[in-house]
């Protein structure tokens, strides 16, 4: 049995109570874990369209960095594609994305992706250029970057050892339950 690709989207589509205009991706703060013998960073996004979460990434981070700052923009760095593919294949599929906004924490990391090497200080010069895809994708109008406070981060649901209110709350997002 041969099921065609935009047969099979709208039939999901149907199924499951989403909205499309708005895309949300939050990306988790990418703490140094002293933990961990290399002392490479964890970081972890999580995208949402409407009322749960459709894709989770939590990972270790390949390099090692000097800040959290420095690994905020990794950690951005490496969702991005994942961003950019899935609005591109939602709008294909005749469901455009209105706002596509990524949420972090981190206000230092925010000005450096929005505002690219005019933001860089001493500490941030000499990060490689490679990360600054993410301040291209901002001036072309793909993605909006947008600061949240930490205890609303529920990315961080697949990060960091949350216990009682908090973790039910984040589960509650994720899963698409919030009542």
């Amino acid at each position: 049995m041969k099921i065609r690709m935009d047969d099979y989207v709208d039939r999901m589509l149907s199924e499951f109570p989403v909205k499309f205009k708005d895309n949300e991706i939050q990306e988790t703060p990418a703490g140094n874990s002293l933990l961990e013998k290399d002392l490479k960073s964890h970081t972890g996004a999580v995208m949402t369209m409407g009322t749960g979460a459709v894709q989770a990434i939590p990972r270790k981070q390949k390099l090692n960095c000097d800040s959290s700052t420095h690994a905020e923009l990794i950690g951005v760095h490496d969702a991005m594609s994942n961003i950019l593919w899935t609005r591109l294949f939602m709008e294909e599929q005749g469901y455009p994305i209105e706002k596509n906004i990524l949420y972090q924490d981190n206000k230092s990391s925010i000005l450096l992706e929005t505002n690219g090497r005019s933001s860089a200080g001493k500490r941030s010069r000499a990060l490689n250029i490679r990360y600054f895809f993410v301040t291209d994708q901002v001036e072309l109008g793909n993605i909006t970057i947008e600061h949240m406070p930490t205890d609303e981060m529920w990315a961080d649901y697949m990060t960091k050892p949350l216990q009682g209110e908090k973790f039910r709350k984040f589960r509650a997002v994720i899963q698409g339950d919030q009542d």
